[in-house]
């Protein structure tokens, strides 16, 4: 993409902002895991600054490391029993999302939904107890999220279960690809 995703231009904010709005809106907790200040691309703190008290910034403790160690930092950090966990990489969720993967995870560790026959391990809610055994499994060596979360106990959650949230289903359009930031801003009506 050139330079961080969260740091792409959305309308009058970035994603990571508009990401922010979004969750702020659902929960009383939104924690974002970013890279060490040594490695940090843009500043998230300026970013943010002091008008979002609410926000918890965390710092990865490994450079690089993936997804996997953020999740268990950010599951042991969090206060709420249920977690929702997303990457900075879609412009288009809903709040809503969030918060209906959140009520209905249960019984289980984990509430995932499955797009276009894929699961969506970064875009779906978790339990925070669930990080002990994450953690056990990543540092026996998995480091694919998706391989974790089918080894959980999990609300596979169906299309149709989204599309009653998201009816076109844009939450889950992740950013790839400078032709998928197109796309993304053409759905949301915005330019470049």
């Amino acid at each position: 993409m050139g330079l961080a995703k969260a740091a792409l231009r959305f309308g009058s904010s970035t994603i990571l902002e508009h990401l922010f709005g979004q969750l702020e809106a659902v929960s009383d907790e939104v924690i974002v895991m970013a890279a060490p200040l040594s490695d940090e691309t843009f500043s998230i703190d300026k970013l943010f600054g002091a008008k979002h008290r609410e926000l918890r910034i965390l710092r990865d403790k490994t450079p690089f490391a993936g997804p996997v160690p953020a999740l268990i930092s950010g599951l042991h950090a969090a206060r709420n029993p249920v977690v929702f966990v997303c990457s900075c990489d879609l412009p288009l969720l809903r709040g809503e999302i969030a918060a209906t993967l959140c009520r209905i995870v249960g019984d289980y560790e984990v509430a995932a939904p499955e797009i276009g026959g894929r699961l969506q391990p970064l875009c779906a809610a978790y339990k925070k107890d669930v990080a002990v055994k994450i953690e056990e499994l990543w540092r026996a060596g998995e480091s694919r999220v998706t391989a974790i979360v089918e080894g959980l106990s999990r609300r596979q959650v169906s299309e149709a279960e989204m599309r009653s949230v998201d009816p076109d289903l844009r939450s889950f359009l992740n950013l790839n690809t400078p032709e998928d930031y197109q796309r993304a801003l053409t759905l949301a009506g915005l330019k470049a």
